[in-house]
């Protein structure tokens, strides 16, 4: 077997730190990876058009440290090194890989290219990866005769080709929840508006041994606003997300020389459907509250909602989905026949712990 050109260097850059966390070594053999390499993934523009079977090469843009105790931060040169993997809207999804000789490690996130330029440091742009479990067991295959040997940890190249389209799923993007009778609230959601949802991944067979695997993001290309809800209710905007299952093959070349080749499916959000939706709920607990006068206009379009798990479920994985508010995704609520409150669960509805809206 032969190496893949375009191997990545395990050289950390000296750039921008995007991301941290941690391996899990609990469930995993001998020592932490010695290093871990970070891979753009297709732009969603480029994975809507890809035909079953068709491969792409990953390009690596960045790699990570390892302590000893699994802990690691994840850097690369510049902002400039992300622009051309980002989508028309600037989203970059990023795909990172780790082995330790006998365990695969792997992990999906996304970054905004505005953020990496602006981060320089900036803790609140460094994505919390959290604890990054195995996906699964390496396959060892000897090397092809005539290989140049190469000693230590120097190289590995990943590719990933599309294996099935799975299907349209009603994805949870923004919550309508009031117990006003007099109140009126409306959801809307305009091209760009981004949601992460969640990725599940296996080395143990295209079907069976999935789990969590981070996050991908994909963004609106159409502007809906849904049907306003008036009254007293508690309902889940949902919108349509087709997913999409993918091989991603790693090589790595190691001491004597030995070619380590892993295999890993990972399920994914890849296209943007659109539709709209609602779903029945319970209303939340909110606390924090604040009143208005009749008449009144509140609009939220700012900070991150509460993350829905289970959103969606996948060879028995439920994956999440959050969506932010913003200037492109907005909860609009009007006071038309009397005053009332609006309150957050996590904080006042005016700041970025709100999570999700209560109208009293």
């Amino acid at each position: 077997m032969s190496v893949l050109v375009g191997a990545a260097p395990v050289d950390t850059p000296g750039g921008e730190v995007i991301a941290e966390g941690t391996f899990d070594l609990s469930d995993a053999d001998a020592a932490p990876p010695p290093s871990a390499t970070l891979f753009a993934w297709p732009a969603n523009e480029v994975l809507a058009d890809l035909e079953v079977g068709e491969q792409v090469h990953l390009e690596p843009v960045g790699a990570a440290e390892v302590a000893g105790d699994g802990s690691f931060t994840v850097t690369v040169d510049d902002a400039e090194t992300l622009e051309s993997y980002a989508s028309g809207y600037g989203e970059v999804n990023l795909y990172l890989s780790a082995d330790n000789g006998a365990s695969e490690f792997a992990s999906s996130f996304a970054v905004s290219v505005a953020d990496v330029a602006q981060g320089s440091g900036d803790d609140a742009s460094v994505v919390d990866l959290g604890t990054v479990s195995e996906v699964g067991h390496l396959v060892e295959e000897p090397a092809a005769a005539g290989e140049v040997e190469l000693g230590g940890y120097v190289e590995k190249s990943c590719s990933t080709a599309k294996r099935t389209n799975l299907g349209n799923f009603w994805v949870p993007i923004g919550g309508l929840f009031s117990t006003n009778p007099g109140s009126s609230v409306d959801f809307q959601y305009s091209t760009g508006q981004s949601s992460t949802l969640g990725v599940a991944a296996s080395t143990k067979g295209p079907t069976t041994g999935f789990s969590v695997s981070g996050t991908s993001s994909i963004s609106s290309t159409s502007t809906v606003d849904y049907p306003t809800m008036s009254g007293k209710g508690s309902k889940l905007a949902r919108t349509q997300v087709r997913y999409g299952k993918y091989a991603v093959t790693c090589q790595t070349v190691r001491q004597q020389p030995k070619p380590v080749s892993v295999t890993t499916y990972t399920v994914r959000p890849d296209l943007w459907v659109g539709g709209t939706s609602f779903a029945a709920v319970s209303t939340p607990s909110a606390s924090y509250c604040t009143s208005y006068l009749k008449g009144s206009t509140f609009t939220k379009d700012k900070s991150k909602q509460v993350q829905w798990n289970g959103a969606v479920t996948v060879y028995g994985v439920g994956l999440s989905a959050q969506t932010g508010w913003s200037s492109k995704g907005k909860l609009v609520v009007k006071f038309p026949n009397a005053g009332g409150k609006v309150c957050g669960s996590g904080g006042y509805a005016t700041e970025s712990t709100a999570y999700q809206i209560v109208v009293k």
